[in-house]
């Protein structure tokens, strides 16, 4: 799992880092404020859906109510900024896909290496005719045997955690983008 949000990290650093280079430190980049100003935070608290998760249109309809409310963006600049928005939430829903996919791979190849290491060490276990080495042999195969058991689980059960999470409610998502374009 610790290499799963190791590569998480990763992606997301050099993620911002494009998105500083490029210039893009705002969806779209075409409006919004720029002047210095502080607005207001959204939090978790502000959203009021009685406890029930929010789907994609709430969320952009929340989207544009906090962003017209605090000052941020005006009527002109609400369509392009909820488009943006709306984009952003499907490209984190196929990124989330796509590293499950990724995790489920990974694993595989993993547990094929494994494999390929027992099937090795009982073909030197069958030839050997050394007692002790034949001892040493059945311990190494034991060992793979139970870390083929539990290879991949982790990172695959966190990942299907976060992908399950981000389908079900977007108001993690919400207030985390909101936040990060007011900053």
């Amino acid at each position: 799992m610790g290499e799963f949000i190791a590569v998480v990290l990763v992606g997301a650093l050099i993620y911002l880092i494009w998105r500083g280079y490029t210039g893009q430190d705002k969806v779209g980049d075409s409006g919004g404020k720029s002047d210095g100003a502080k607005y207001p935070e959204m939090t978790m608290e502000m959203i009021d859906s009685d406890g029930k998760p929010i789907n994609t249109a709430t969320a952009v309809k929340l989207f544009k109510e906090f962003m017209l409310k605090v000052g941020y963006l005006d009527k002109s600049e609400l369509a392009e900024h909820a488009e943006d928005f709306a984009r952003e939430i499907k490209e984190h829903g196929s990124a989330l896909t796509e590293d499950l996919a990724h995790e489920k791979e990974r694993a595989q190849a993993d547990i094929a290496d494994i494999k390929s290491n027992i099937f090795g060490l009982k073909k030197q276990m069958a030839a050997s005719s050394d007692p002790a080495q034949r001892e040493e042999f059945a311990v190494e195969i034991a060992d793979l045997q139970d870390e083929l058991k539990s290879t991949g689980q982790e990172d695959i059960k966190y990942a299907q955690a976060e992908h399950a999470a981000f389908k079900a409610d977007k108001r993690a998502f919400l207030v985390s983008y909101v936040n990060q374009q007011i900053q």
